[in-house]
């Protein structure tokens, strides 16, 4: 870093510096003839300011930004022009320039000290953003919450989502994996202070092939052998491999996946390669004809001893591909969608599940549950009173006599007294899922349930708000000749659901309808409000020997859009309105 003297019509102090600080060159500059155009050490002298001198001093100060500055005042007080300069050039200090000698050089002496000390600071702040962007490390002080670098941060994010672990854990863990990548770190120990450092110790994990390498590999099979139709695929998936890598520290994470590999290379037919195709899934290949080793794989798992339990999905197909880009969607679309395969049934793809193999689907759930009351994983609960959505977040808290037990409010819990159940609604699961709802606890705030199912369509697809009428409404509907009298179900902004008595045999669907009905409204004289339009027939369906029910969306037209939304909404009002009175009187 280079020094630089600048007086400002004065510079009785130069000479001090250029005798005390002998081993750097001191220049003694011009600044209205020479730009500082980097980084220096800069020490001014000024003799006299005046307001002629402040365009001047702006485009200095613009000079040593980056620089270090020390003002030196000759016989005059310090003003708001020179405060001003010091604030924008961030001056370290402002000092009087001594009349004698001997505290001069005293001065001279203390300012070098400080000047030296803040190009030290400024090394010591550049090692520092290098160790922090290029080296991943960890600081712990006795006492103290350990503290964890940028890049330490960006690796293992793992570790820094969890429950931070104790310093002793690293210390006995100097192994960390992240990815495909595993570091090793270095202690440094001193008093009560500790440094680990991390390094990249390799970069592939246990020595398995990249998915791109699997790529060539079949499509050398493609270009240089004939038959091709001997190939056979076979691709696991991880099913539970989120989970357990938010649940787990990232050395366990490390450990867990390198078992279920590990279980996989002694277990699965002898193959001619293998591929870790993405974190998820892991693909083997055959030349030749070879059985469905599924079976032996999931019985194997059941002797792994680990805190959380593997599942795995396995594809198995004998190649049908004709080409090289053909194989490489099939696979990409089973690694990136579960049902690709139900799209593609001329491939014959022989799905297994461990889950399945070892469990019944309800059990799988009611696992699945379980992990998410060890990982606090948030979860939503859903009913639908009187036609309207009921959705509130909730945690499994714990298992008692075989149920689960969540958290439930109090307007979640009246839907739920109304029709036994619940809907269960998080991305831990491939479906929304149903449980029967065995005990409310209003005073505990509480809910057990239990037999667990899939749903078959998720209750997230009605794209509407719904709601029941408050009383029984009449709807008249009529299609070329056809007419239909009946009652609205529950209605929607876009779609009415509708019973009826009357045959509908002779109703079409995807055919435009006529309908109209009347609305309670206390703004219209005759306290009704008419909603008529257009409608399209899109599902019928026989509830009994006497009752059908027909779902229509429907396009309205002023003023009976109008109408229609606003009775919704007071409805809706309504439906809060009670169930929140009758939650707070069950409570009670």
């Amino acid at each position: 870093m280079k020094w630089y003297y600048v007086g400002l019509n004065s510079s009785l102090l130069y000479p001090f510096f250029k005798k005390e600080n002998e081993s750097k060159d001191i220049k003694n500059i011009d600044v209205k003839k020479v730009k500082i155009l980097e980084p220096s050490i800069c020490l001014i002298e000024f003799d006299k300011i005046e307001s002629k001198d402040l365009v001047f001093l702006t485009s200095l100060s613009k000079q040593l930004q980056n620089s270090t500055v020390f003002i030196f005042l000759n016989e005059i007080q310090a003003n708001s022009i020179i405060y001003n300069f010091a604030y924008k050039t961030k001056a370290i200090s402002i000092l009087n320039v001594p009349k004698n000698r001997q505290e001069a050089q005293s001065l001279v002496e203390n300012v070098l000290d400080l000047a030296k000390n803040e190009i030290r600071k400024d090394k010591l702040s550049k090692i520092s953003n290098f160790l922090d962007k290029n080296i991943p490390f960890l600081y712990h002080k006795k006492e103290d919450n350990i503290y964890f670098n940028e890049l330490f941060q960006k690796i293992f994010p793992s570790i820094i989502t969890c429950p931070t672990p104790s310093i002793e854990y690293f210390l006995k863990n100097k192994e960390l994996s992240s990815g495909e990548k595993s570091f090793k770190g270095s202690v440094t120990q001193k008093d009560f202070e500790t440094f680990i450092f991390y390094s990249q110790t390799s970069k592939k994990e246990y020595g398995i092939k990249h998915r791109y390498e699997a790529i060539e590999w079949i499509r050398d099979r493609f270009e240089l052998e004939g038959d091709v139709l001997n190939l056979h695929f076979f691709l696991f998936c991880i099913e539970n491999k989120n989970y357990a890598q938010k649940s787990l520290l990232a050395y366990d994470f490390y450990k867990w996946r390198k078992s279920i590999f590990t279980l996989l290379l002694k277990t699965v037919p002898p193959f001619d390669f293998v591929a870790k195709w993405d974190e998820e899934h892991y693909l083997f290949c055959y030349t030749k004809k070879t059985p469905n080793g599924a079976k032996a794989v999931f019985e194997k798992l059941e002797e792994l001893n680990e805190s959380i339990a593997p599942s795995l999905k396995s594809y198995f197909w004998k190649n049908q591909a004709s080409s090289t880009k053909e194989a490489m969607e099939l696979i990409n679309g089973l690694s990136l969608d579960p049902q690709y395969m139900q799209k593609e049934e001329i491939y014959h793809i022989k799905v297994n599940s461990s889950q399945e193999a070892l469990l019944s689907e309800g059990e799988r759930i009611h696992q699945i549950l379980k992990d998410a009351m060890i990982s606090k994983q948030e979860i939503k609960l859903q009913n639908i009173y009187k036609g309207m959505c009921i959705n509130t977040n909730s945690l499994v808290l714990g298992e008692e006599e075989g149920m689960l037990y969540l958290k439930s409010q109090s307007i979640q819990a009246y839907a739920m007294k109304e029709s036994q159940s619940v809907v269960i609604i998080s991305d831990i699961f491939e479906k929304d899922v149903q449980a029967s709802v065995k005990l409310i606890d209003n005073e505990k705030g509480i809910v057990y349930i239990d037999d667990f199912c899939y749903l078959k369509h998720s209750t997230n697809e009605r794209r509407h708000s719904r709601v029941q009428t408050k009383t029984r409404t009449p709807i008249f509907i009529t299609q070329g000749k056809v007419q239909i009298h009946g009652e609205i179900l529950d209605l929607s902004f876009h779609a009415l659901a509708i019973t009826t008595r009357i045959k509908i045999d002779s109703l079409k669907e995807d055919r435009i309808v006529n309908f109209s009905f009347h609305l309670p409204n206390e703004r219209m004289d005759d306290g009704f409000s008419l909603v008529k339009g257009l409608g399209k027939i899109i599902f019928t369906e026989k509830l009994n020997k006497m009752e059908s029910k027909i779902v229509l969306t429907i396009d309205l037209k002023k003023p009976y859009d109008s109408n229609l939304l606003q009775y919704i909404h007071s409805r809706q009002k309504e439906l809060v309105k009670e169930l929140k009175a009758l939650s707070s009187l069950a409570s009670n």
